[in-house]
C-alpha cells in the first residue's frame, strides 16, 4: 500500500491546474476545497466527493485520488495508498498525469 502522506500542502498555481482539468473534464466542476493536502471536488449529478493529491515531485507523479463513495473505489482498478481523505472509503495511488485522469473518469 502506498503512503499518501507524502502529498503536498501547499499546490504551485500549474499543478493545482492540472488536478483541477482532472476533475473538471470528468464532471466533478464543484470545489474545489483544499484540506490537509488534499483538494475537494464534488459533482452535481454523482454521487460523492472526490479529492486530488500530488507530491513534491509534481508532474512526475504519484498522483492520488480519493473516494467518498466505497462502491466506486472497488471498481477503479489502481494501487491501494492511506490514508485516504478524511470521511472518505478509499485511496488511489496513479504513476502518472494520463493514469489519474483515467482513474477521475472511472469514478
Amino acid at each position: 500500500m502506498i503512503d499518501t502522506a507524502a502529498r503536498l500542502k501547499g499546490y504551485p498555481v500549474s499543478l493545482e491546474s492540472e488536478l483541477r482539468d482532472a476533475a473538471n473534464e470528468h464532471g466533478y466542476r464543484i470545489g474545489p476545497e483544499q484540506a490537509a493536502g488534499w483538494i475537494f471536488f464534488r459533482s452535481a449529478s454523482a454521487p460523492g466527493e472526490i479529492a486530488l493529491a500530488a507530491t513534491a515531485a509534481g508532474m512526475e507523479g504519484p498522483f492520488f485520488l480519493s473516494v467518498e463513495h466505497p462502491g466506486a473505489a472497488r471498481e477503479i482498478a489502481a494501487d491501494r495508498a492511506f490514508p485516504p481523505a478524511k470521511g472518505h472509503a478509499a485511496a488511489l495511488a496513479f504513476p502518472d498525469r494520463a493514469s489519474l485522469f483515467e482513474g477521475v473518469r472511472s469514478v
